[in-house]
């Protein structure tokens, strides 16, 4: 009996044990000196918030869990599984365009052909005449 109890005691402990988890620990800021850094590019916060970070340029990786890869320059995104929390991805062009109106126009035609290609599916074009 005593094996017994000191089976289901440990079978216990084993399913209620914390499981191991990813998690991001910071020091309170101030408690560490900030690097002095230099940058090909901007300077965003690190990942707990307290020091400065050279920001990610065209072509870096960027995201991950908590942000870790860092975080892409001004006038760039992440290009990341959107799905993901913990994706990791890299920084490109926010747009490809010379000035901000015809980025706008560009965007607004694109939305537009996508929708025109969207109902051109559901019509029939197998030789109908009308």
């Amino acid at each position: 009996m005593k094996v017994v109890h000191a089976l289901l005691v440990l079978l216990v402990l084993v399913f209620h044990a914390p499981l191991p988890s990813l998690t991001l620990s910071c020091l309170p800021c101030g408690e560490y000196p900030c690097p002095t850094i230099t940058c090909k590019g901007g300077k965003v916060l690190d990942v707990c918030g307290c020091c400065d970070a050279c920001a990610k340029i065209r072509g870096e990786r960027c995201g991950g869990p908590f942000g870790i890869d860092g975080q892409c320059d001004k006038g760039l995104l992440c290009d990341k599984d959107p799905d993901d929390f913990n994706a990791s991805g890299i920084c490109i062009s926010e747009c490809p365009c010379t000035s901000k109106q015809y980025c706008k126009d560009l965007l607004d035609w694109k939305q537009e052909f996508e929708k025109w290609k969207e109902e051109k599916k559901k019509c029939n074009w197998h030789g109908s005449n009308g």
